[in-house]
């Protein structure tokens, strides 16, 4: 979806050839320039000479794998087959010539189908013509995908052409991406690359140092777009050449989104009008790195910027809503899968699934493309997405199963009742609720739980049911301080409802809620929630308006592509009329027990309709929300409010291995987790385990459910959708809270094994690993790709130095840093079973553990 226009796509040279001769009589009639003799533009390193500037002509041809088409049989047939056979035909016609391509999925593919056309390809990438731009696995978007998948886009996109062809690639290549992380420059430098292209996005900057806070940089160059006009484009290369005083510049040329590149008339008419030229220029058919080559070699002093860049098409952070709940699914599903495999392979010899753990990883990052995880792709291709992320559950549900079940055949199970093993991925001790569904037959009147140490923990049945004819009872209890990617052990056993424990706090009115901590009332009228008390800090959370979960409408007549304003790429929020939904709303309590209470709100709005269900855990200072659409509207986008009790808020949001501050403005900005409103006393984060696009204006706080355009793909999000939110109030600032926590453990729930009793050597509750301090996060532990190691990703989340103290269940034989590639670096000192790793502020950290006993 580069421009957005299928007329520059294969079918249409003319297009293409207007583009083409547009960039060179521009740069020509600029500076004046001529194209070198045949033998003069063999592929060499350009040589800047001073006073004379090269101008860089880089063919190329962005490929959307998937947009308004399938990426089979529509990208492998009818773009990379027609695509690459042009550029292997003009490579050979014209010795000066060049090309350049992303992506790992269209090199697979093309070798699976068209050996003998693949085979040229490698011919002219082992002479350096054709140039693999782009280390990632794909165009990835920047906005929805958690720093870890950008992580993997990075390495296993370097590591397939490393592979396959030996090329190391310095580059990133994002033409399309409408959001760039803050950390992203860190990202790709510790993935050997140096460099980032990219269009979208407003910045004043062309040619500049990107930087992200832990202080790595990359040449970050923002292209001319493709589609400027004459007037445009020549201002663009006067104000480059004086603005950096830089004596290279850049032109892509080559038609794109389905595929084309420029044709053999283009070349030739290339060559004609640069023949025109005067010689006060060298103009060359070039390659990106060779372009960032020559500027670097300049060292020409930059500006920076220390910040994440400027946004386009904001509407696609809301598109297809389903795509975005099984974006988040599956990366918190695949984390816990390796962590899991890796303990089960270290303490007990189970394989490692690597094979099957890579592949679902490619599966998720090839629906992180742009145009995917974007939402702009016509339906048909999103059955296509959603089939991919059914594969990725089903081997996380596989690979995570096998490797719990040979955790939790060595512990001793043995206690009075039914064993129930809790597991937690994260590297902290928590406390959550978890439900379980236990085989019990016949289904008892109640049940008692207790942990290890035989203290009773509150338990309440919520349903019973009969499965193949088996009997099931389905409860939810509080899993209390479960061990730091460990386990704890419970035991549940019958008995009669007037000995169970109950810590209940008694029947309320149909519209309240309250424990220990806090007070919820919903207005039985309007079903809004207009009272949130804060017991232990004595504040209210909703301002005097009382409307709290408030769900709007709003008018929006943009388009599929993301767009609020048809042909406005940048408008940064739906500008239509907008209104409360404030049908009749029916509110009822439907559960009131010892660990959960639960308000449930239903209402109509035009065709469709919505459950908000709201509840309080015993013990919990979080209010938990759970929202049920069933839409079949059009043109409308539907948000969530929350205006807080708080004033000029500082607005801070989880972003990918970062968290970053952006103003009150009401645009529409990616989160991952949280999104946390502070006046520095006091504040409250929203969490979300399913959604992306969040807006802040003054004190209130929004989160978009979905939108529903017609053009030009019907993605109008029919049908039903289940998504949780939360609300966290704390004190202070979000840092001293342990926002970043919360997130994680809304996103991440224990994990639950309904074992037998049996002997065990492990003990009933156990830690595998142990991190300090509490500004760490562990985020990965895997198998290292190339060695018998493990690999594990840790980064730090406030900005402030430290050392991480890790503790393993045995002994470190060995330790090393290494790169996001895995290649080693500084050796680590180990104790023990202890390993210290030093993190500078906002570091993103790699270290491989040897744990073999040597030989």
């Amino acid at each position: 979806m580069c421009h957005r226009m299928l007329s520059a796509d294969l079918h249409s040279p003319h297009h293409m050839a207007r583009a083409a001769r547009t960039v060179l009589v521009i740069a020509l009639l600029a500076i004046g320039g001529r194209l070198p003799a045949d033998d003069e533009m063999k592929p060499r390193e350009p040589a800047s000479t001073p006073g004379r500037p090269t101008i860089h002509l880089v063919p190329q041809s962005h490929i959307d794998v998937v947009w308004l088409w399938r990426f089979d049989p529509e990208t492998v047939h009818r773009c990379c087959k027609p695509t690459f056979t042009r550029a292997t035909d003009n490579l050979a016609r014209f010795p000066e010539y060049t090309f350049c391509q992303s992506q790992v999925p269209l090199y697979e593919v093309t070798e699976r189908v068209y050996p003998d056309l693949f085979r040229k390809m490698e011919q002219y990438i082992r002479e350096g013509r054709w140039e693999i731009v782009g280390g990632m696995y794909v165009e990835a978007e920047g906005g929805e995908p958690c720093g870890e998948s950008l992580v993997r886009q990075c390495v296993m996109g370097k590591r397939y052409f490393q592979q396959r062809f030996g090329v190391d690639v310095t580059t990133a290549w994002q033409p399309d991406v409408w959001s760039h992380p803050w950390q992203l420059p860190q990202i790709l430098r510790k993935s050997g690359m140096n460099s980032y292209m990219f269009r979208r996005g407003q910045g004043a900057e062309r040619l500049f140092w990107w930087q992200s806070p832990d202080g790595s940089r990359v040449l970050a160059c923002k292209s001319p777009s493709q589609e400027a006009s004459f007037d445009d484009r020549l201002k663009d290369l006067h104000a480059v050449s004086q603005r950096y005083g830089v004596n290279d510049v850049m032109f892509e040329i080559g038609g794109g989104d389905h595929g084309g590149g420029p044709t053999e008339n283009e070349i030739e008419a290339t060559r004609r009008l640069a023949q025109e030229a005067g010689p006060e220029v060298t103009v060359t058919f070039s390659t990106f790195s060779r372009y960032v080559n020559a500027v670097l070699a300049e060292r020409p002093d930059l500006p920076v910027t220390n910040s994440e860049l400027a946004f386009e098409l904001h509407g696609d952070l809301t598109n297809c809503s389903e795509i975005k709940k099984s974006n988040r699914e599956c990366e918190n599903l695949l984390l816990p899968s390796e962590k899991w495999s890796s303990i089960a392979a270290t303490l007990f010899g189970l394989e490692y699934p690597s094979r099957e753990i890579e592949e679902a990883w490619k599966k998720l990052l090839f629906n992180q493309f742009h145009d995917i995880i974007g939402g702009s792709l016509i339906p048909p291709a999103v059955d296509d997405a959603m089939g991919l992320y059914r594969s990725v559950r089903e081997s996380c549900a596989a690979v995570s199963g096998n490797a719990l079940k040979a955790i939790a055949a060595h512990i001793d199970t043995r206690g009075n009742g039914l064993p129930i093993i809790v597991f937690n991925p994260l590297s902290w001790p928590r406390t959550d609720a978890v439900e379980v569904d236990l085989p019990f037959d016949p289904a008892p009147e109640d049940l008692r739980m207790c942990d290890s140490h035989g203290a009773a923990i509150p338990v309440q049945i919520l349903e019973r049911r009969e499965e193949e004819k088996k009997r099931f009872v389905r409860c939810v209890f509080i899993a209390n301080g479960v061990s730091s990617l460990g386990y704890k052990t419970y035991w549940a056993s019958p008995c009669n409802a007037a000995t169970a424990d109950s810590n209940a706090v008694g029947m309320r009115p149909p519209w309240l809620l309250e424990n220990e901590f806090l007070r919820i009332e919903v207005d039985p009228q309007s079903g809004c929630v207009d009272r949130i008390f804060d017991k232990r800090n004595k504040r209210e959370l909703l301002d005097a308006s009382r409307k709290g979960n408030l769900l709007i409408a709003i008018e929006d007549e943009g388009d599929s592509e993301g767009r609020f304003v048809l042909g406005k790429d940048t408008v940064g929020s739906p500008p239509g009329k907008a209104r409360e939904i404030d049908s009749p709303a029916s509110v009822r309590m439907i559960e009131n027990g010892p660990v959960r209470s639960t308000l449930r709100v239903e209402r109509a709005f035009q065709k469709s309709r919505f459950i908000q269900d709201v509840s309080l855990y015993a013990g919990f200072d979080r209010v938990d929300f759970r929202l049920t659409v069933d839409w079949h509207d059009v043109h409308t986008m539907i948000k969530l409010a929350f205006p807080l009790a708080l004033e000029d808020p500082e607005v801070t949001y989880d972003t990918a291995y970062a968290a970053i501050v952006r103003p009150a403005d009401g645009i529409e900005y990616p989160a991952q987790k949280w999104v946390d409103l502070s006046d520095g006393r006091y504040g409250v984060s929203l969490l979300n385990d399913a959604r992306y696009a969040h807006d802040v204006q003054g004190n209130t706080v929004r989160m978009s459910i979905l939108r529903s355009p017609t053009r030009p793909a019907r993605n109008t999000d029919e049908g039903v959708h289940t998504l949780g939110y939360a609300l966290y109030p704390h004190h202070g600032a979000w840092k001293k809270a342990s926002v970043m926590r919360r997130g994680y453990e809304f996103n991440c729930p224990l994990a639950t094994r309904a074992e037998k009793e049996h002997e065990g050597s492990l003990p009933a509750e156990r830690a595998f690993l142990k991190l300090a301090p509490d500004n760490v996060i562990l985020e990965a532990v895997k198998k290292a790709y190339d060695s018998a190691a493990l690999v594990l990703r840790l980064w730090e989340t406030h900005g402030k130095a430290c050392t991480a103290r890790l503790t393993f269940p045995v002994d470190i034989q060995s330790a090393f840093e290494t790169d996001l590639m895995e290649n080693r670096g500084a050796e680590l000192q180990v104790s023990g079973t202890t390993l210290e790793v030093p993190l500078a502020a906002y570091d993103i950290k790699t270290v491989a553990v040897d744990t073999r006993a040597k030989s």
